[in-house]
């Protein structure tokens, strides 16, 4: 921030001798063309409407090179500080927690795959996630790291504006998670709205959002949707398995 400042400034010192040799070359043009010298005293005397409305004119472009420059920081510094973000946060995908989170998390995708019966480890799973009990085959490491990593992606999800950058950090391993997600979302989605305004809502009481938008917010599929559009996964189906080992 620091950094920005000092060159923020310095740019803005610049701009203003800019202006000023701008406004000294201006100056000596309209003298050349109307056979006045705008530099004698007795000429600046007679001729001052004229000036002001030349040094209107160039603190006018200055203000505007000023407000583009300004604006064009204003982007670079916000592409370099979400650069920077997206960096840190793969580094925390990386490290010591969610590399449990991730072995976790696999164990339970691996028992996941295998058993799809209606009253398998699937629904098991499920119940599991909603109680946060341990199951027969289910801890609550298990369950804490399948939430820790839906987290995670929620919150990559809203990294709109930096597509780049995730490609090309090995799109932060979504595409191993992607059809487990999309199973997950299937089972649990709709467990959650079963029970969502499960009573009566008071007529004198409002929402400031819809119904769907509070839905939007709390289930799993629009957070995969959002994830698609960044990765740009978007056509294909959520069965689609990319990736069939943890390699």
């Amino acid at each position: 921030m620091k950094k920005f400042i000092r060159f923020y400034w310095r740019h803005i010192i610049i701009l203003q001798l800019s202006f000023f040799i701008f406004l000294v070359v201006i100056v000596g043009f309209i003298s050349l063309a109307t056979s006045h010298n705008y530099f004698y005293r007795i000429f600046l005397g007679r001729n001052v409407t004229d000036l002001i409305g030349i040094i209107s004119l160039a603190i006018s472009f200055t203000a505007f090179f000023s407000i583009i420059f300004s604006l064009q920081q204003t982007i670079h510094n916000r592409q370099n500080e979400l650069k920077q973000i997206t960096i840190d946060l793969f580094k925390e995908l990386r490290g010591q927690h969610f590399r449990e989170v991730r072995n976790n998390c696999w164990a339970v995708k691996s028992k996941w795959d295998k058993d799809a019966a209606p009253d398998g480890y699937r629904s098991r799973m499920i119940q599991a996630m909603f109680t946060e009990e341990d199951n027969v085959d289910i801890t609550s490491e298990q369950i804490q790291a399948v939430y820790d990593l839906i987290g995670f992606y929620t919150i990559l999800s809203l990294y709109r504006g930096n597509e780049n950058d995730i490609r090309s950090l090995n799109y932060f391993y979504y595409g191993w998670w992607r059809k487990f997600l999309y199973e997950l979302s299937e089972y649990k989605d709709p467990q959650r709205i079963k029970y969502l305004f499960a009573h009566e809502i008071s007529p004198r009481t409002r929402f400031s959002l819809s119904r769907q938008t509070y839905i939007d917010n709390v289930t799993l599929k629009p957070v995969l949707n959002r994830l698609d559009t960044l990765c740009g996964f978007d056509n294909l189906p959520g069965d689609f398995e990319m990736h069939t080992s943890g390699g």
